[in-house]
């Protein structure tokens, strides 16, 4: 069920960029075209220079190639899509994984995963190894960030009482609070440039672990038979529940949000931010169908900044 994801088109003329075809097209070719799915990839390499048509938007998709008074003469390969596979065709196959908007970062990282797999055989530990290393390179922006946090949750009594103090002045309560901030190093956007920063890194992993085919049929450890699918230790929700019910249910996306819940806990720096506790929930059900080894990326993830934020607070 996991691999019933909507087909992609792409084809590739000499001297032009890999296409993605999202509309109907008729078009010379030269090189290749192909329709690929989540893990795998069937591609058609013409002889010579062909035209051929095709309508993405269908249900089942079919390339008409129309060689006219030729011989039609093609080469078909079908295969998984490893980039380390496809890239070494050297005919740009490899633009077709789905690698996001920081598709550079999300090769770097699976050049690095496949690098910790040879010496560990095992993809689980290989995504807890990398998360870790990743999280130990960004440990200054975290600590930046949660010291931030910290000095807004210190003053956090001032900013109301001069709020309610110059309710009825806005101008000077924004002079007051200004000057608070400065007396007390205090940056309500300190937490805002890490973040950012950490943004195209998170969602390259997000990318690359969703689609990566070495994760098809990998084992991590217990009941972690397949990281490229859902954890189901738990058998599936209940039929009658609205939206959710059918979802398959395991111990993994539920440690990962009770990670969340508790990372988002002691980072709350404003009583009125509450309601964010509620994000781990939302990120709980959505988790429920993810592949389990990008639950498992998440919950180490959630696991090394709680640690983080622990060890700084005790170093204070």
């Amino acid at each position: 069920e996991q691999e019933k994801r909507k087909l992609q088109l792409f084809h590739y003329n000499n001297g032009q960029k890999v296409k993605k075809i999202s509309s109907p097209l008729e078009s010379a070719l030269s090189e290749w075209v192909s329709v690929s799915n989540r893990y795998f990839l069937l591609a058609f390499f013409p002889s010579g220079q062909i035209s051929f048509s095709v309508d993405p938007k269908r249900v089942k998709p079919e390339i008409v190639f129309s060689p006219g008074n030729k011989p039609l003469n093609l080469r078909l390969l079908a295969t998984e899509k490893s980039y380390s596979g496809l890239s070494a065709r050297k005919n740009g196959l490899e633009k077709t994984l789905s690698l996001g908007l920081f598709s550079f970062i999300s090769v770097f990282f699976i050049h690095i995963l496949n690098f910790f797999y040879g010496i560990f055989g095992n993809y689980g530990w290989s995504i807890c190894l990398l998360t870790l290393i990743i999280q130990i390179f960004m440990f200054p922006l975290t600590k930046k960030n949660i010291k931030s946090a910290e000095a807004m949750k210190r003053i956090q009594p001032y900013v109301k009482k001069l709020q309610a103090q110059y309710k009825d002045d806005p101008k000077r309560m924004n002079e007051e609070l200004l000057n608070l901030y400065r007396v007390q190093k205090a940056n309500p956007l300190g937490g805002c440039l890490p973040v950012l920063i950490q943004i195209p890194i998170f969602w390259s992993l997000f990318t690359m672990l969703q689609g990566l085919v070495e994760l098809r049929g990998a084992p991590f450890i217990f009941w972690l038979t397949d990281l490229s699918r859902p954890d189901v230790l738990f058998g599936h929700l209940p039929a009658f529940l609205p939206f959710i019910g059918g979802w398959t249910i395991g111990p993994l996306p539920l440690l990962m949000g009770a990670t969340m819940f508790f990372q988002q806990k002691i980072s709350i720096t404003d009583p009125s931010q509450k309601m964010l506790l509620l994000m781990p929930v939302f990120f709980t059900f959505i988790f429920l169908k993810f592949p389990s080894g990008l639950v498992l990326y998440w919950l180490t993830s959630n696991i090394i900044t709680l640690a983080q934020h622990i060890l700084l607070k005790k170093l204070k």
